[in-house]
């Protein structure tokens, strides 16, 4: 089973925005995603770290064994062009610490993409109304646990409270896009769309008349929860940057 799949991967590449001299991938599996990066960024240094070393296959790679949930990188301060993390926020307990991380071992103008199972889909909206557990978040053993599975699927994440962390760690340009777009969703989404649309204009107005939760500091990011982007895709890619 691979890590990530290869249109996720593939997605990651093409939002990579910024010159890669230095790159580190969290929770990096057998390495072919620094591999590809590796081979648009001819000689960049390679950095990886993970809870095991038996599935790295990156050769000239620094790579470090880590508990992401003790809450510290291994990495010195200003570090790295390029962070990235995909299908791993899931697996922690606190993602709010990592990315804190992320913004100390990244450089200035330095760039951080994280991929995580989108829970906002339709797909996923619906199961979680007939079940009460999101797509690829269902129940789970309470006894053991398997850490590249599904079956270490701990942390279900909204894209509004991914930004909102980013945001508190002072990351800017925060950006949502996808791997790709999930057939059943979009499915759903075009059969639904008069209640959706009516959906969303009810909901912002509440938020931002009524109980005053949404305002200028917020409203693009509570809009695109609700976007087709948000409704539709597989898994949502997310970008930022350290701008200090």
């Amino acid at each position: 089973m691979p890590f990530s799949l290869d249109k996720t991967q593939e997605a990651v590449i093409n939002k990579i925005s910024v010159d890669v001299n230095s790159v580190l991938d969290i929770g990096s599996g057998d390495g072919n995603l620094l591999n590809t990066i590796n081979e648009q960024f001819p000689n960049t240094t390679l950095s990886a770290c993970d809870y095991t070393d038996s599935f790295i296959k990156t050769e000239n790679c620094n790579f470090k064994i880590v508990d992401l949930n003790a809450g510290h990188l291994p990495f010195p301060d200003n570090a790295f062009d390029l962070v990235t993390i995909t299908e791993v926020v899931e697996h922690l307990e606190n993602y709010h610490v990592i990315i804190r991380e992320i913004y100390r071992v990244l450089k200035k103008n330095g760039q951080i993409i994280i991929t995580t199972p989108n829970i906002l889909n339709m797909k996923s909206r619906i199961n979680f109304l007939k079940s009460g557990f999101w797509t690829l978040f269902g129940p789970l053993p309470l006894k053991t646990k398997s850490l590249e599975s599904t079956g270490g699927h701990i942390t279900p994440i909204h894209y509004f409270h991914l930004a909102y962390a980013l945001s508190h760690s002072n990351f800017k340009n925060i950006e949502l896009s996808s791997d790709k777009t999930q057939k059943s969703s979009l499915i759903l989404y075009i059969l639904l769309y008069p209640l959706i649309l009516l959906s969303k204009i009810q909901f912002l107005r509440k938020e931002t008349h009524k109980y005053k939760t949404v305002d200028q500091n917020n409203i693009e990011v509570t809009k695109a929860i609700n976007s087709f982007t948000a409704l539709t895709s597989r898994s949502i890619v997310v970008t930022a940057s350290r701008l200090d």
